[in-house]
């Protein structure tokens, strides 16, 4: 019958040709899970998948021991789909399956947005949230599933602040993001990162100058603002008095 266990049929071939054996001591450890036996042949029945490490320890009746160790991976035919599905952001592409094997047949429907329909590990590219439907055989059982595809917007995030400014120090605020997430740069590369976790920046500009801001939304979705300040403070001296004014004043 199909199950949703493996079954481990395991077979000792070690031998003592003085004494003979008299102690088998197996452990099969699995996902931090452990599987004892003192079978000489034992029979493991597993619930998990993954990398596996087989331990025997032999005690002859002489009470000499000797052991040995062997890796290897469990696969099932049950694909292996994240809880709650895939999210992305649109415009990313991504692996849908955590388990595949080459060994199974797979057809994947529906065709839209992925790039092979036959094949145990395709690469998904929505345009907008979808879900695939799956059928996993190796010729005897056979598997159904389904997985769902959540595509996120990116991230909307605007810089609040005067692009004009007539005093040197002057505040920008980020409105959107997930505050630890934000970073504030001159450079559209964010070469120099000028504060970052904060949604308010404290800057000074002489002349003028571009601020970059880029943050991620709590879908992990990444969004990006800009903004070029200019300095138009007008300082004049009369009789040794500075004056200050701005674009505009009267005087």
């Amino acid at each position: 019958p199909c199950r949703d266990s493996i079954s481990l049929n395991v077979r000792d071939k070690s031998f003592d040709s003085l004494l003979g054996i008299k102690n088998w001591m197996w452990e099969l450890e699995i996902q931090g899970n452990k599987y004892n036996s003192t079978n000489r042949n034992p029979n493991f029945v597993i619930f998990d998948t993954g990398k596996a490490i087989l331990k025997l320890l032999i005690e002859s009746n002489g009470t000499c021991l000797d052991s040995i160790e062997k890796e290897f991976n469990f696969n099932r035919l049950k694909p292996d789909f994240p809880v709650g599905g895939v999210p992305i952001c649109i415009g990313e592409s991504t692996r849908i399956i955590g388990n595949p094997d080459n060994r199974f047949t797979y057809t994947w429907a529906p065709g839209k947005w992925i790039d092979c329909t036959d094949c145990p590990n395709p690469i998904a590219n929505p345009d907008s949230t979808i879900t695939y439907f799956v059928t996993v055989t190796d010729g005897q059982c056979t598997e159904f599933d389904s997985v769902t595809v959540r595509v996120n917007e990116l991230l909307d995030i605007d810089i609040l602040g005067d692009s004009v400014i007539c005093q040197d120090t002057f505040n920008l605020r980020a409105v959107g993001g997930v505050s630890n997430s934000i970073e504030w740069s001159t450079s559209r590369t964010f070469d120099n990162i000028l504060n970052a976790g904060n949604p308010l920046l404290r800057a000074v500009v002489l002349d003028r100058q571009t601020f970059y801001l880029r943050a991620r939304s709590a879908e992990n979705c990444p969004g990006f603002d800009s903004i070029s300040v200019r300095n138009e403070k007008i300082e004049t001296d009369t009789d040794g008095n500075a004056f200050k004014f701005c674009e505009g004043d009267t005087f």
